[in-house]
């Protein structure tokens, strides 16, 4: 695949592993108050849906919300901020991006959700190791025309949202690759399966 040498690539479950994430957020809280596990994924389910802190879940709200002693509070917040071993990317992300940056690609990230709460999945892992920092994009709408004039033209992205590739295809401006971890059904032309396929393909020859 002959494409420009930049690559941007979705945060949540194309990088880092989200879903263990917020069990580690869940366990954090559960260890730190009286709240059950069944009253904190309560919680949780009630403010996605209710919209409550806009689109994206903010924790800092929702502690704010959820838990009532203020030195509780700051606990649990400095251990989401400084305990490294709550993030945690997926098996195949270090060691193709370290291929891919063999081969001269500059890397970024093309994230959706509260900047800060994005930020520390970067800060708290290796992935700064091999990313651009001038090519770290993050908004709260992803698929915005005005965020996406900000993009480089031409450039690859990976998500694993069909609807976002959707809109990136039809947009015509960039190279969109779906990455399918989890084996749904959708077809799209340009799909894989993992991260090394990514490298397998980039790596051909023009």
């Amino acid at each position: 695949m002959c494409v420009m040498k930049i690559i941007l690539f979705d945060l949540d479950r194309t990088l880092f592993d989200t879903d263990w994430y917020y069990e580690q957020i869940v366990d954090l809280i559960e260890g730190n108050t009286e709240l059950s596990e069944e009253a904190i994924r309560s919680f949780i389910l009630e403010y996605r849906a209710n919209n409550r802190y806009g689109k994206w879940f903010n924790f800092l709200k929702f502690i704010d919300d959820v838990v009532e002693n203020d030195t509780t509070k700051k606990e649990i917040v400095d251990t989401l901020k400084t305990d490294v071993s709550m993030y945690r990317l997926f098996e195949d992300v270090e060691l193709n991006l370290e291929q891919l940056q063999g081969l001269g690609y500059k890397m970024g990230v093309y994230s959706e959700g509260v900047p800060w709460f994005q930020e520390l999945k970067l800060q708290n892992t290796c992935l700064l190791d091999f990313l651009d920092t001038e090519l770290v994009f993050i908004t709260e709408m992803k698929r915005a025309i005005e965020f996406l004039d900000t993009l480089p033209e031409s450039c690859v992205i990976v998500d694993d949202t069909p609807e976002v590739i959707e809109v990136l295809e039809k947009d015509g401006r960039f190279v969109p690759v779906w990455l399918n971890r989890k084996g749904v059904e959708w077809k799209y032309g340009r799909e894989i399966g993992g991260l090394g396929e990514l490298v397998d393909i980039l790596a051909k020859p023009c």
